[in-house]
């Protein structure tokens, strides 16, 4: 892509013609592939091209001489469909490995004699990261979906594209902090440290988060979803003698349906009984109830801004942001329940993700209006706003402890909708996931012993407690244990040993096994 000038006017009147794309062959006169990039020490082919004085005929640029200037809209039209899969689905692979490895992890590794994972600091972190992967893997397949009929539905692949990658950064980031000293030593059996490396680059490209979040996603939203809108617009810059006529009936459409719009929203605001709702399930219809309710009033601040402010409104980006934040976590909240109502296998184990996915995404919008309303520049527009979408307070209802309790409790299971919320996460023998996952079902397993052993050991404790093998052993000679149970504890506590180890290096950054010896790679090993 470049900006085309012609100065001499051989094409026209105009001086400077705008952004166009080509393409060239690489071996073209003057063109020169450059040096290579290293993006975070990734796998990601990145490099540099350059030119001086490089012809390009006509036949080179996309589709003719007649789509010069018109670049800019093929680059956002490519990003229409792609920057809906690759970068989203990465967010979400990211979220669903640290998923697992953080739940099994917390599980597994105890303090003071307790799984961390009950540890209410640790629940807050393992709620969200629960949550936020239901809500990511919800997003995904309607996105995906949507995409695999054909359509190319730019404004949502924005989102997907802002929101997955944002929310799978804010996934991994929590995990870290979880596993802590586990994560921040890199090895075989680190399962966060490559995603943790190469989420700025899902961050970066494919049109940067900031670019999409302030300018795109409302930028693109408003002209594509309001029905008359793009019609006006295209009417306004007609050269067409009799365009006054057409006009007028679309400006009058267009002011009753911003009527509509107002009165909707102050229904919905104020008369919360009359809110509707289409689903069949008792516990989604508050919620959809509550995105009626915030779609209603998305409406009204959408149609008084534009008015109000016009084209100002695409420089008042942290604005058009917020009102961008509203579509997006609206449409997070939709596909969150179409998952729910459509995709799990099991909704009594899938109600606390859906609850937590639903809360969290509601009150962000209902929060992002909130913020909108509040720094809205012209006094007059505020009030009518904060009248019509019942604003008053800047109070947005948040998540109980109680859920978080739940939720974290619940991901901590093994369970089919954990299995459904990892599907992505590919295990290899002897990785780290593998070897989490083996310590956290050996650790399901035996929770009945544990139990019996934890009774056993406040009743008659062993002294000095040595290690856990130590105390098993003197309890498997008093006959407190069975063979068998000794044999399983065993087994489990020599997983979760493994589990909890991070890896380890010789002064010349040789991995060693458990034993603290050299391990020597292998042909198949490197293959």
């Amino acid at each position: 892509a470049f900006k085309v000038f012609d100065p001499e006017q051989l094409l026209g009147d105009e001086l400077e013609l705008g952004i166009t794309c080509a393409l060239l062959p690489k071996s073209h006169a003057g063109v020169e592939l450059g040096n290579r990039h290293d993006p975070m020490g990734v796998r990601f082919y990145n490099g540099t091209t350059r030119g001086q004085d490089v012809f390009i005929p006509m036949e080179f640029i996309i589709g003719g001489q007649k789509n010069i200037g018109r670049g800019w809209q093929m680059l956002v039209s490519c990003l229409g469909a792609g920057r809906g899969i690759s970068l989203p689905a990465m967010g979400v692979a990211t979220a669903q490995s640290a998923f697992k490895s953080t739940v099994e992890y917390s599980f597994v590794r105890e303090q003071f004699g307790v799984p961390i994972g009950r540890f209410e600091g640790i629940q807050e972190k393992i709620a969200d990261i629960a949550g936020k992967t239901f809500l990511l893997e919800a997003m995904r397949v309607l996105t995906t979906e949507g995409l695999g009929e054909g359509i190319k539905p730019s404004v949502v692949t924005a989102i997907a594209k802002y929101h997955m990658t944002e929310l799978g950064r804010d996934v991994m980031n929590q995990a870290m902090d979880v596993q802590a000293g586990k994560a921040i030593q890199k090895g075989p059996q680190n399962t966060l440290s490559n995603g943790y490396q190469s989420l700025p680059i899902a961050i970066t490209v494919e049109g940067a988060n900031i670019l999409t979040r302030n300018l795109m996603i409302f930028g693109q939203g408003a002209m594509r979803c309001h029905p008359y809108l793009k019609e006006m617009v295209d009417l306004i810059h007609s050269e067409d003698q009799a365009a006054d006529a057409p006009f007028n009936k679309v400006l009058a459409k267009t002011v009753w349906f911003s009527i509509k719009n107002a009165l909707r929203s102050t229904v919905n605001s104020y008369l919360p009984f009359l809110r509707s709702a289409d689903s069949q399930l008792a516990e989604v219809k508050p919620y959809e109830q509550r995105l009626n309710s915030i779609s209603a009033k998305l409406a009204p601040l959408a149609d008084l801004s534009l008015l109000v402010l016009g084209g100002d409104l695409k420089k008042a980006e942290l604005l058009s942001a917020r009102l961008g934040d509203v579509m997006s976590y609206s449409y997070a909240a939709m596909a969150t329940i179409r998952f729910y109502e459509q995709r799990v296998s099991n909704r009594e184990e899938a109600k606390p993700y859906f609850d937590y996915a639903m809360q969290w995404s509601l009150a962000q919008a209902e929060q992002a209006i909130v913020n909108f309303v509040n720094n809205f520049p012209h006094g007059p527009t505020r009030i009518l706003m904060r009248t019509l979408t019942n604003t008053y307070t800047s109070s947005v209802s948040g998540i109980s402890d109680d859920l978080v309790r739940e939720l974290s409790t619940a991901a901590m299971q093994d369970s089919s909708i954990k299995a459904e919320l990892t599907h992505l996460v590919k295990i290899k023998a002897g990785d780290g996931n593998d070897i989490n996952s083996q310590a956290f079902l050996a650790k399901h397993a035996v929770l009945p012993i544990l139990s019996k052993v934890q009774k056993a050991l406040r009743a008659h404790p062993v002294v000095p407690f040595i290690s856990f093998e130590h105390a098993v052993n003197k309890m498997l000679e008093a006959e407190q244990i069975t063979q068998d149970e000794h044999t399983a504890l065993l087994s489990y506590n020599e997983k979760r040993k493994l589990s909890v180890r991070v890896d380890e290096f010789t002064f010349d950054l040789e991995l060693v096994d458990v034993n603290g010896q050299p391990i020597v790679e292998t042909q198949s090993d490197a293959a």
